[in-house]
């Protein structure tokens, strides 16, 4: 489905660096970040009511796609022998925000969609991301790198060719996936809903910085970890991608060191990290100093 090298890219130089701003900072530098909690608040059973539900009906034979069924009407609330009782007066955790994922073939086909019909792609966009006309998802994940969810079938980063020892990610600069369809598309979300948040996580460093020299999670059954002399190289790229990100009107408001660390696809982009001790000595001796220094 993928390749198993990384594309060759043309090297790229770097532009400039900026300085992330503060409150983009504080969130990036907590890696492995946590969502908030569902806001505790529901009906209870006396003041609910007995509605009738719509019922669809999807099958994995496609004998059913989305087919109408027959409405199931709720009877009235009785006790049994376990009962479970809400009081909606009273709130704990809040809800920070609803939303799915930028990825570069979700925003392929909206870009596609763009060039067909730009009315049909700004009625799609407002009934996404708008607070008075839509739906209002405000919440969004980001990968950092290509991911299984891809729509040209190739494997990238925005730093596949190696640099110098002296400066290992030299040649980091945006793909064209990154400048042709996900930042333009975030950007038209951006302008519906300024308080999108978006978490940024990557699939797997560039194959050179691992130890199978594949973006696959697993080759030949051998897992693909992080080489240890590039642990200063991959915090690198984060700090570069979030400033590239920020430079192009897209803030970051927090990132997570690993998509699905401890398990290794050998279909599609991943990285293995063997245990916790591991991970957390990259976090916080190479990421978060990178980050805080930035």
């Amino acid at each position: 489905m993928f390749h198993i090298q990384a594309p060759s890219w043309p090297h790229r130089r770097r532009r400039p660096r900026r300085r992330l701003r503060r409150g983009i900072l504080a969130g990036a530098t907590a890696a492995l970040f946590a969502a908030a909690g569902l806001t505790a608040a529901h009906p209870s059973p006396a003041a609910a009511s007995s509605p009738t539900l719509q019922v669809w009906l999807t099958t994995t034979d496609d004998s059913n796609a989305l087919t109408p069924q027959s409405s199931i009407s709720l009877g009235s609330v009785t006790k049994g022998t376990i009962n479970v009782a809400v009081n909606d007066s009273l709130t704990y955790q809040t809800m920070s925000g609803f939303g799915a994922a930028f990825t570069d073939s979700s925003t392929y086909l909206m870009n596609q969609l763009k060039g067909f019909s730009s009315s049909s792609y700004s009625t799609l966009m407002n009934q996404l991301f708008s607070t008075s006309s839509g739906i209002g998802l405000s919440f969004w994940r980001l990968p950092m790198t290509s991911t299984d969810f891809n729509s040209t079938n190739t494997t990238w980063t925005d730093d596949d060719t190696a640099g110098p020892s002296t400066d290992p990610d030299e040649y980091f600069g945006l793909s064209s996936d990154d400048t042709g369809f996900i930042i333009p598309t975030i950007k038209d979300a951006l302008a519906i809903n300024p308080s999108i948040q978006i978490v940024a996580s990557p699939w797997s460093a560039p194959a050179w910085m691992k130890s199978n020299g594949s973006m696959f999670g697993s080759t030949n059954g051998t897992n693909g970890t992080l080489l240890s002399s590039d642990y200063q190289a991959w915090a690198d790229y984060f700090r570069d991608w979030i400033e590239a990100y920020q430079g192009q009107g897209v803030p970051i408001f927090a990132v997570t060191a690993q998509n699905e660390p401890q398990y290794a696809p050998a279909a599609y982009p991943g990285m293995y990290w063997d245990n916790g001790t591991d991970e957390a000595n990259w976090v916080n001796n190479y990421l978060a100093p990178t980050l805080s220094g930035a």
